[in-house]
């Protein structure tokens, strides 16, 4: 079993790999030139906007070149969602308590001289981040810094930590409690949840932590994987202040059952609810406008739920695996083997509006220095052309991440079945080795998901800015060609 999960990782990181190469091939830029620096506003990641190398704000049609009024633009993901603007501390108090020893801990020097906790090796269930070693301040924690650390209940965060790098805690099953230094600039702990400085962005709940949670009030954004594994979660309530569901923001909470909020969120994120098994009750508002792929994949229980109006898009294998599912939507009921015509009834609802850009500047431009109508009409079938190879690229990433999913199921099994035998007495050499590598392979695919879902939303926005780019085309012709639309 775990020699073919290495060889469907291979496959799938080829197969990922050959379908980055023709867009990036697309685009005509090298994947290295994707990268952006990170930017944050109010503690919160956001997305940086650029100049879209392809497509930009100047419009070339034929020989002809055509500036619109408003930019066209596309924006990249930032690749670290862990960095946050520096903040003043106000009242702040420091935590009075021992550190634990830095030879709990193995950790490296970044570029600035500062300390990176890269793995947590010590067995105390009560950590406490030192601040410092050998006079360098510790200021990040590396990806999955204390992951699988099984037997922490406690952590203590220094004012020191700027940086928490993505899935820091993950697979912490028992951890009850995420404390933040008064003094820390860049993060903040409500009743033993990690939050940014001013609670606006849920990075990290306790997996630990069993019934009901009510998410603060004035949190603006559940991060991504904030809730991931957190097995003994019975119901979430989310207050209206959340807009934004980052990915997999409740994967595998495997007992939720309720879910009630989402009052003013538009944007259900790839894999935010899936694979959890044990929800049967969540309700969507009016607001409700994306249904992102692999969102409510294998949701076992889930049987009755009312789509709003207002969806104009399911992505791929949204509810796949939810076999007891009936779906209502615009006064019409779909069972589990209707999804695809539920998917393509909601996908063919979707009206576009064409941001119109005006020309009124243009009135006393001479019609010969617009492109001619063929010329105008073919670059918009280039655009279309061009649309229609990102939207494959997209559906065949989104086939990966779905096999990414299934494979890391697959390595939970097996990791389990090493766990028990080796809780029962029956473990072996090789029993330890399988569970070691298997952890270290679900590692892999893991990461494998986070650059899959990086190209998958630059993708999303490379289509958006050719629709602008279409959109623009489109008014031309209404301008100069009206009898020819």
């Amino acid at each position: 079993m775990k020699k073919r999960l290495i060889t469907l990782y291979s496959v799938l990181l080829q197969t990922v790999s050959s379908i980055i190469i023709l867009s990036l091939m697309l685009t005509g830029c090298s994947e290295s030139g994707r990268k952006t620096p990170t930017k944050t506003v109010s503690g919160r990641p956001q997305l940086i906007t650029e100049k879209n190398e392809s497509v930009s704000s100047e419009i070339t049609i034929g020989a002809k070149t055509i500036s619109s009024e408003e930019e066209i633009t596309s924006t990249n993901e930032i690749e670290n969602t862990s960095y946050y603007d520096n903040y003043e501390s106000i009242g702040a108090n420091e935590l009075e308590t021992k550190s634990s020893p830095i030879t709990d801990f193995e950790y490296k020097t970044n570029d600035y001289g500062e300390i990176v906790i890269t793995k947590y090796i010590g067995q105390d269930s009560i950590v406490i981040i030192p601040s410092e070693t050998d006079g360098k301040p510790i200021s990040e924690l590396d990806h999955k810094a204390f992951y699988d650390c099984t037997h922490i209940t406690d952590i203590t965060i220094p004012d020191s930590i700027l940086t928490i790098g993505l899935l820091v805690f993950n697979g912490c099953d028992n951890l009850l409690n995420i404390n933040v230094d008064d003094n820390n600039i860049n993060f903040s702990s409500k009743d033993g949840v990690l939050f940014n400085k001013d609670s606006s962005y849920l990075i990290q709940f306790p997996c630990g932590r069993n019934g009901d949670y009510s998410i603060p009030s004035g949190t603006e954004a559940i991060g991504s994987k904030a809730f991931q594994d957190c097995k003994q979660l019975l119901s979430v309530t989310i207050p209206d202040s959340v807009t934004t569901l980052d990915d997999g923001a409740f994967y595998r909470c495997s007992r939720l059952k309720s879910v009630k909020g989402c009052e003013n969120i538009s944007v259900i994120s790839p894999g935010a609810f899936g694979y959890c098994k044990s929800l049967s009750e969540i309700e969507f508002s009016d607001n409700l406008k994306t249904i992102e792929f692999d969102a409510f994949t294998d949701c076992d229980m889930l049987s009755q739920i009312v789509f709003p109006d207002s969806l104009s898009e399911l992505g791929a294998r949204a509810i796949d695996g939810c076999l007891k599912i009936h779906v209502k939507y615009k006064g019409k009921i779909y069972d589990y083997y209707e999804r695809e015509q539920l998917r393509q009834d909601i996908n063919n609802s979707q009206n576009y509006t064409d941001n119109q850009t005006n020309l009124s500047d243009n009135s006393n431009e001479n019609k010969d220095d617009v492109p001619s109508l063929d010329d105008i009409k073919q670059s918009i079938s280039n655009f279309e052309s061009e649309n229609t190879q990102y939207l494959d690229a997209i559906n065949e990433l989104a086939e990966q991440y779905s096999k990414c999913n299934d494979m890391i199921v697959n390595c939970d099994e097996i990791i389990n079945n090493c766990e028990n035998k080796i809780s029962n007495g029956y473990a072996t050499g090789q029993t330890i080795q399988d569970m070691n590598e298997t952890k270290q392979l679900k590692e892999d695919y893991e990461a494998l998901q986070i650059k899959i879902l990086q190209y998958i939303i630059e993708y999303k926005n490379e289509i958006q800015a050719r629709e602008n780019a279409i959109a623009f085309c489109q008014s031309i012709i209404d301008e100069y060609y009206p009898n020819e639309r």
